[in-house]
């Protein structure tokens, strides 16, 4: 029997504790197959790569599927089911795979004793695929146990105010002290690192106090030199992204905030090709306590003003914040459903008359569509004229409120109707896809791109699902939008002509989700 190895750690110096480094498994695995008199014919070795991560995507474990099509080998010796794959479904998958063309699998911690090539057949032995499953499964469960384990201590810590992971800006101090029954005992502090401190200070000053954009600070502190949080220097070491998670962390103002995402690959999913979700959750849920840490904004409304630009730059997609027209972000044809443009131009330059038009984005970039939707000051005049008749006439925003409630439902039902339909399209091209390579008519390559593709669309349409389904079944969600909803009506006839046009721009997102101008009518969405 010709025998084989396939050895992997998810990093480079793991496994301390099981002694399962590489050298580890390679040489229970030569040392099995002297003993045992099979023909030794190589390893294929994974070094830093996880366990979660399909064999499409793993160079190693790809070569390995190559060679055993190619008749290499008979047998693939693994020191522990986790080492082959931490996902139940992955490893059944590549023993099947394996199974299928007559190579055996053997593994340390749940040996099954293997058979001569000639007599071998993947699934005639119920017991040993049985053993299998469950080895597969205990890996799992001990990866989502711990953890569990490990959420459930950082929430613990938060709820104490204790900060766990230092922030740019600050150093993590260790400390180690003796309890009263002699033991030793591993806690942290944190201290400011005052130059990077003095960063974090400029990023909000330039952002706040100088009207600065995300961009033109990232550009600065790249052209300047400026160490990123990652350690790079140069063009492409800060990023937007990057300015603007130190612009919404409280550590910076002394708070400690967990659970801002769902955290865990096992609570937010995986894609099968091992793309990780990103769920963020209600700000309800947050855990916000004050710290023990030093603050480095000393300057709360500082702050806080940092968050209203982010959230208007974001409702706003930002260019929009900076254009004159008082709906951008909200004004979309009724044609194409394009978001519409603010122009002005002057139509006697003599007398300075000047006029301001939305256009259709379809038609400036594609000359698909109308360019004209409506003159700038009748549409707004529009818009202010019905959101004053709401403040004005309760008879009609009680109609309104119930009127905009049943159209949502209607609606949100229609869209879930066409995503369950897409949704079981792609579950089907899946199968087929699965099928055609499991024949030999897809190659590897081929059906990689395309699971992965297909994986992305999946995952795509299921968070679309469950947003719509939480939408429909949350009734406190829409509550509290209504009550939103109805604070900032009350308060909106005082506050809207006294604020500059960003603050009226923000007054209106809160209000209106969208604006849909057709030839003859305008359909005006509220956040209700």
């Amino acid at each position: 029997m010709k025998a084989v190895c396939y050895c992997r750690t998810s990093t480079l110096d793991q496994a301390r504790e099981e002694k399962t480094s590489i050298p580890d498994q390679l040489k229970w695995a030569k040392t099995l197959a002297l003993e045992k008199g099979w023909e030794w014919k190589g390893e294929y070795i994974e070094p830093g790569v996880f366990g979660d991560v399909e064999l499409e995507e793993r160079e190693a474990l790809s070569n390995l599927w190559k060679d055993a099509k190619n008749g290499n080998f008979d047998i693939v010796l693994i020191y522990h089911s986790s080492r082959f794959a931490r996902e139940a479904d992955i490893g059944m998958r590549v023993c099947r795979m394996l199974g299928q063309i007559r190579v055996q699998t053997y593994f340390r911690n749940s040996p099954i004793e293997p058979v001569a090539p000639d007599k071998f057949s993947w699934g005639m032995n119920i017991g040993s695929l049985y053993m299998m499953a469950f080895s597969f499964i205990g890996d799992f469960q001990e990866n989502v146990a711990r953890s569990e384990r490990v959420r459930s201590g950082f929430q613990g810590l938060a709820r104490r105010g204790v900060l766990t992971f230092a922030p740019y800006g600050y150093k993590k101090i260790p400390k180690i002290f003796t309890d009263k029954d002699g033991r030793q005992r591993y806690t942290w502090g944190f201290e400011v690192d005052p130059l990077k401190a003095l960063i974090v200070q400029r990023i909000f000053n330039e952002y706040v106090k100088e009207g600065g954009s995300l961009r033109q600070i990232m550009l600065s502190l790249n052209k300047e030199g400026v160490l990123s949080p990652s350690g790079k220097i140069g063009e492409e070491a800060w990023s937007s992204s990057t300015i603007r998670n130190i612009l919404t962390n409280p550590a910076y103002i002394g708070t400690v905030r967990w659970g801002r995402k769902l955290g865990g690959k096992y609570l937010q999913g995986k894609s099968l090709s091992g793309k990780q979700r990103r769920i963020v959750t209600l700000q309800r849920d947050w855990i916000t306590e004050p710290g023990d840490h030093p603050k480095i904004i000393m300057d709360k409304e500082l702050f806080d003003k940092a968050q209203v630009k982010l959230r208007l730059r974001y409702s706003l997609k930002g260019r929009a914040i900076a254009s004159k027209g008082l709906l951008i972000g909200l004004i979309k044809c009724g044609r194409c459903g394009k978001n519409g443009y603010y122009k002005t131009r002057i139509l006697k330059r003599k007398n300075n008359l000047v006029r301001s038009d939305y256009l259709c984005s379809s038609y400036i970039t594609y000359k698909s569509c109308q360019r004209h939707i409506m003159a700038a000051k009748k549409l707004d005049g529009i818009i202010i004229s019905n959101i004053a008749k709401i403040v004005s006439n309760l008879a009609y925003r009680k109609k309104l409120l119930s009127q905009n409630g049943k159209n949502k439902d209607t609606n949100f039902k229609e869209k879930l109707e066409t995503l369950n339909r897409a949704k079981k399209e792609t579950e089907i091209k899946q199968h087929r896809i699965l099928i055609a390579y499991e024949t030999g008519t897809l190659e590897l390559e081929v059906f990689g791109e395309a699971k992965r593709r297909l994986d992305e669309n999946t995952i795509d349409l299921i968070e679309q699902i469950e947003n719509i389904n939480k939408t429909l079944n949350d009734t406190s969600q829409a509550k509290e939008a209504r009550r939103n909803f109805l604070n900032v009506i009350k308060n909106f006839k005082n506050n809207f002509y006294k604020v500059e046009l960003s603050k009226q721009k923000e007054l209106l997102q809160s209000l209106i989700s969208s604006v849909i101008v057709s030839k003859n009518k305008i359909d005006i969405n509220y956040r209700i």
